[in-house]
C-alpha cells in the first residue's frame, strides 16, 4: 500500500510539473521581469534547435508559442502544438474539440474555453543593460503587448524614400550594427502596457560571454504530446476508444460520426493499412458527398431567400465574404478583427469546410 502512495505521489506530482509551466523542469533559468518604468534590454539570437518552428540550424531571435490560455486542470496554459506548427506535428485535442463545438452550433460561452489565444506568446534571450551583471534571462512575452509594435518601428525605421520593407533594422546583430530596445513598463497583470517602444544605439557591443550563454529557446520548453496535452485538457489518460464525460450528450451521434470519418482521413497515407478503397470506404465517401450536395443545396436555398436588403449589406462587404476586407475561411483567427466579427461563425464553418475538401 505504502508503494502505491508513493507511485502515486510520484505520478501527481510530475503532472503538476508538467502543466504548472510551459518550461523543462530540469533546466536553470533566470526569467526577466520587467521592471516598472523605464526598460532597456538587447535580444539575443541563437542557433534554433530541432524543435523551432522556423527550422532547425536557422538563426533566430525568437520562439513563436500559441496556446490555450488556463485550460489545463491547473488553470495554467496549454501549448497549441496545432497552430504553433501549422499541423506538422498532428492534431490539437483542444482545437478538435473548439471545432467540433462550432460545428454543432454550441453557444460561445461553451466555445470559448477551447479557442487558441489570437495573440502568440513569444519567448526572448535578453540582456538587461540596466543590469548587465543578471546574465542571459529568458523573457515570456505577449506579442500583443510587445512584439507587433517592435516589428512596426522596425520596418518604419528603416523605410525611407527609395527603400523596400524588406530593409528591416537587425536590431538582434550583437555588434554595434545591432540596437538596443528601450520601453517603459505601466501597470500590472491585465492592465500591464509597454509605452514608447523605441530603438537605441549601442555603445557596447553584446559581450561573447553572453552570446555564449543564449538558450536554444525550443530546447528549453516542455513541448506537450498530443496523449499529455489531452490528459492536461480533461484530466484523463488519453485513450483511443474513450470520451471525457459529457462530450458526447454535447454532440448528435450524426455528428460524432462525421468528426470520425474526418479524423481518419486526416491521419497520414503510411497509417493506412490499404491503398486500395474497400467497399465500406466507397459506401462511406458516396454517403459524405451526397450529405455535401444537401448542405450545398440548402445553403443555396437559404441563400436564395435573403432580402434585398441583406444583399445589399453584403456587397458593402470584401468579395471574399469577410466584412473586415480578409480571406474567409482562411484568415480565421488570424487578425485582430476576428475577435469581435459578427461573422465569426460562418468563416469557422468554411474553414472546416476548405479543410474537408484538402483531404
Amino acid at each position: 500500500m505504502q508503494e502505491n502512495l508513493q507511485k502515486r505521489q510520484q505520478k501527481e506530482q510530475t503532472f503538476y510539473r508538467r502543466t504548472g509551466s510551459l518550461f523543462v523542469s530540469n533546466v536553470s533559468l533566470k526569467y526577466y521581469k520587467t521592471p516598472m518604468d523605464a526598460n532597456l534590454i538587447d535580444i539575443i539570437p541563437y542557433i534554433a534547435g530541432e524543435n523551432d518552428p522556423i527550422g532547425p540550424g536557422e538563426v533566430a531571435h525568437k520562439l513563436v508559442i500559441y496556446i490555450h490560455p488556463k485550460l489545463s486542470q491547473t488553470g495554467e496554459d496549454i501549448i497549441c502544438m496545432e497552430k504553433t506548427f501549422k499541423g506538422a506535428r498532428g492534431k490539437c485535442p483542444a482545437c478538435q474539440e473548439y471545432r467540433r463545438r462550432v460545428a454543432a452550433m454550441m453557444s460561445e460561452e461553451e466555445i470559448k474555453p477551447f479557442k487558441v489565444a489570437g495573440w502568440p506568446r513569444v519567448l526572448y534571450n535578453v540582456y538587461d543593460r540596466k543590469n548587465p551583471n543578471s546574465g542571459v534571462q529568458v523573457w515570456n512575452a505577449s506579442s500583443y503587448l510587445f512584439q507587433q509594435y517592435l516589428d512596426v518601428i522596425a520596418r518604419r525605421s528603416s523605410t525611407s524614400p527609395g527603400q523596400q520593407p524588406e530593409n528591416y533594422v537587425n536590431f538582434m546583430d550583437p555588434t554595434l550594427e545591432g540596437r538596443s530596445i528601450g520601453f517603459d513598463k505601466q501597470g500590472k497583470n491585465e492592465l500591464t502596457k509597454y509605452i514608447g517602444i523605441h530603438f537605441e544605439e549601442r555603445q557596447t557591443e553584446v559581450p561573447d560571454s553572453i552570446l555564449e550563454a543564449a538558450h536554444v529557446l525550443d530546447e528549453i520548453i516542455a513541448w506537450p504530446t498530443y496523449a499529455s496535452a489531452y490528459e492536461e485538457t480533461w484530466g484523463v489518460p488519453y485513450d483511443d476508444n474513450d470520451v471525457p464525460e459529457g462530450i458526447a450528450s454535447e454532440r448528435t451521434k450524426k455528428y460524432d460520426k462525421e468528426v470520425k470519418k474526418v479524423e481518419e482521413k486526416s491521419k497520414p497515407v503510411e497509417e493506412k493499412k490499404e491503398q486500395v478503397e474497400t467497399d465500406e470506404e466507397r459506401e462511406e465517401r458516396e454517403l459524405e458527398e451526397k450529405l455535401a450536395a444537401v448542405r450545398k443545396k440548402k445553403e443555396a436555398e437559404k441563400a436564395g431567400a435573403k432580402s434585398t436588403k441583406e444583399k445589399a449589406q453584403e456587397k458593402k462587404t470584401s468579395s471574399s465574404g469577410c466584412p473586415h476586407g480578409h480571406v474567409f475561411g482562411i484568415d480565421i483567427d488570424e487578425k485582430p478583427d476576428c475577435d469581435k466579427c459578427q461573422s465569426w461563425k460562418e468563416c469557422a464553418k468554411e474553414a472546416d469546410r476548405l479543410e474537408r475538401e484538402k483531404r
